[in-house]
């Protein structure tokens, strides 16, 4: 690929990222497919200034894959500005992850899930409602595979807002969904 094509597909990508994160819940889509939709957003996302960290399975590959397309540097959970969990179970990492300050709330880490299948569809029977800005009423979105602790998890991390984390899911298919720290989340 070209470096103008590498350019304009990530800066549709980054568009796209906006969009999603502006509009909560919803779902949005990349032009990329499998681990590769992971690696767009990683290459949209994270330069040499930012640091990253991946938890869970196979996340020595991950971090290898992401320094060499990023030029970021690994670190601990603790001090990760992206934290990466390639599947829906961060075993408890996430409550470890940056929730910034009362004088600095944006520097709170950014959480990316990459889950099996997200879905265009609501679905009350995903234990998560969303409410807040970019929301008209409330959404319920269709978060598959993603493990109910984690849901419990990353609203307690944001019931303090302006602290706490962003946290974006990615699938195989190149479908995004975007859940801000401004944006409440209840768990049933």
């Amino acid at each position: 690929m070209h470096l103008y094509d590498k350019q304009v597909r990530t800066q549709k990508a980054f568009r796209t990222l906006l969009q999603a994160m502006s509009q909560p819940g919803r779902v949005y889509v990349v032009d990329a497919k499998g681990e590769e939709v992971l690696l767009l957003a990683m290459q949209t996302l994270i330069d040499q200034e930012v640091t990253f960290t991946a938890v869970g399975e196979d996340q020595e590959r991950l971090k290898r894959e992401i320094v060499k397309a990023t030029g970021s540097r690994a670190v601990t959970v603790e001090d990760a500005d992206f934290v990466i969990i390639p599947s829906g179970d961060s075993e408890g990492a996430v409550l470890r992850a940056k929730r910034g300050s009362l004088d600095y709330p944006h520097a709170g880490a950014t959480i990316v899930y990459f889950v099996d299948n997200l879905n265009n569809t609501e679905s009350r029977d995903q234990h998560c409602l969303l409410k807040g800005p970019g929301i008209e009423h409330e959404i319920s979105p269709c978060i598959n595979w993603l493990n109910k602790n984690d849901l419990n998890y990353l609203q307690e991390i944001n019931s303090e807002y302006p602290l706490g984390v962003d946290t974006l899911f990615l699938d195989r298919s190149g479908r995004i969904v975007c859940i801000p720290r401004s944006t409440r989340m209840e768990v049933k």
